[in-house]
This record gives C-alpha cells, sequence and structure tokens, in this order.
C-alpha cells in the first residue's frame, strides 16, 4: 500500500502571492494543469512542496526581480537550481504578467524571469561543470506560470463558486459580471486588475481554486491558461513523469495478479 502512493515527482511550487492561503491555490491550479497536460495524471502520485521561508520571502516582495543581485536572490536561485538537480523534481513558478491578453509582449516580467531567475540558475549549472544537455534538461524543469493580467484571471474562471460565493456572501453584486465570463470565457484575460472588479477580491481564491474548477473549459478560450498548459506540454520529462504516476499503478496492479 506504501508503494502505491509513494510520489513518482515532485514540484517546488513559488508564487508572488503574499497570502497565507497562496500555495494551496496555487497547488491547486497546479494540479489543474497536470491533467490538463495529461487527463491520465495521477496528482495524488505527485508531492508539491513549499518553498523554505527566504525562497518565500524573496518571490512575495518581488526582490527576485531586482538586477542587481543580493543575497536573498543568490539563495532563491540556488534553491532553484538545487530542485532541478533532483532526478524528478521541479519547479513552478507563479508570477503575474502584470499586463492583460492583448498586451502580454509589453509585459517585462516574463523578461526579467529570463534575464534574472534563469540565467543565473544556468551559471549555477555551468558553475558545477554540468554538461549541456544535462543543463537543458533541467532547466527545462524551471516552469514558470504567468496568469495575465492576474492569478484573479484563472480564478475568476470558476464562474460556478464565484457566483455562489457572489450569492451567498455578496447580495448577488457581481454574479451579471460572473455570467458574462462564463459566456465568454476569452474576456477575463483582457480584463485589467481583475481583483478590483468584484466584492470577491483575493478573499476566495483557494475555493475558486479547489471547487470544480472548470480546466478544459478555460483553455478552450487559448489564452494565457492555454499558454502555460503548452508550456508544460513541451516538456518532456515532464510528460514522462506524469505517465510515470498512471504507469506505476498498472504494473503495481500486475504484480498483484
Amino acid at each position: 500500500m506504501a508503494a502505491s502512493s509513494a510520489p513518482v515527482f515532485s514540484v517546488l511550487v513559488l508564487t508572488e502571492d503574499g497570502s497565507t492561503s497562496a500555495h494551496a491555490t496555487i497547488e491547486a491550479l497546479a494540479k489543474k494543469l497536470l491533467t490538463s497536460v495529461d487527463s491520465n495524471c495521477h496528482t495524488g502520485r505527485v508531492r508539491f512542496e513549499p518553498g523554505n521561508p527566504e525562497a518565500v520571502a524573496i518571490v512575495t516582495a518581488n526582490r527576485w526581480k531586482e538586477k542587481k543581485a543580493h543575497k536573498k536572490q543568490v539563495d532563491l536561485v540556488r534553491t532553484i537550481a538545487a530542485k532541478i538537480s533532483e532526478s524528478s523534481g521541479y519547479v513552478f513558478f507563479h508570477f503575474d504578467a502584470d499586463v492583460t491578453w492583448k498586451k502580454r509582449k509589453t509585459s517585462h516580467n516574463e523578461g526579467a524571469f529570463k534575464e534574472i531567475v534563469v540565467s543565473k540558475v544556468e551559471r549555477i549549472l555551468k558553475a558545477l561543470d554540468i554538461n549541456e544537455t544535462d543543463r537543458e534538461d533541467r532547466l527545462s524543469r524551471l516552469l514558470e506560470l504567468v496568469p495575465t493580467y492576474s492569478i484573479e484571471a484563472w480564478l475568476y474562471q470558476n464562474t460556478g463558486e464565484a457566483i455562489r460565493i457572489s450569492q451567498q456572501s455578496y447580495r448577488r453584486e457581481d454574479v451579471k459580471l460572473f455570467c458574462q465570463w462564463r459566456d465568454d470565457r476569452s474576456l477575463l484575460d483582457e480584463v485589467s486588475k481583475p481583483k478590483e472588479q468584484t466584492k470577491l477580491k483575493g478573499k476566495h481564491n483557494r475555493s475558486l481554486a479547489e471547487s470544480a474548477f472548470p480546466a478544459k473549459d478555460v483553455e478552450r478560450a487559448e489564452k494565457s491558461w492555454a499558454r502555460s498548459v503548452a508550456r508544460l506540454s513541451e516538456c518532456s520529462c515532464l510528460r514522462r513523469d506524469i505517465a510515470a504516476t498512471y504507469h506505476c499503478d498498472a504494473a503495481e496492479m500486475a504484480d498483484h495478479d
């Protein structure tokens, strides 16, 4: 029994969201992303790890974007390098684009991530004398999750749960708006600062992530959620390890026959 529940791979979850429920929220969304990559993924065979306090502090404070290197930034990239150096270790790094989907090419955040985080992680791997093929393999397991405009553009896609919350706690004030977003799921990625558009704000993010999130419907909108699904799908190591979550189960069942 213990063997069948053992994790196949692990994911270090880093998020710029500083709320107390941030890790649980991103973990829930990460599970939906993994099952979007492969519907057979057994997310119970994946271990999701919170960042150490130092890494969490620098990511949530956005100090990771500072071009002038400092000790906490060095600690962060070392933490990431160590994680992706594990045989089946991944890092999911969430930060918001801070622009709408239509203006995504003007966002500085993805460029900053590659210039400041990815390049410094690669520098660490080079210093360890890791060959180019292995470096590329490891770096491919550092995966950014980038909603446009912000994480609420994904979370508010759970319109069923959002409408329930609005009816129960906010006198139905946002029901009409959530119905519009339900009927055209491409709209939310074009909303600037969506958190400021509803009474929900960021108070219910965990519930929106965990309660029947409509991942397939959101993917069909072909915007930032779909781009993150595609980004994860392009990682051959991740696809291999996802497959192992259900192939292991099949092998174990055969052993018991």
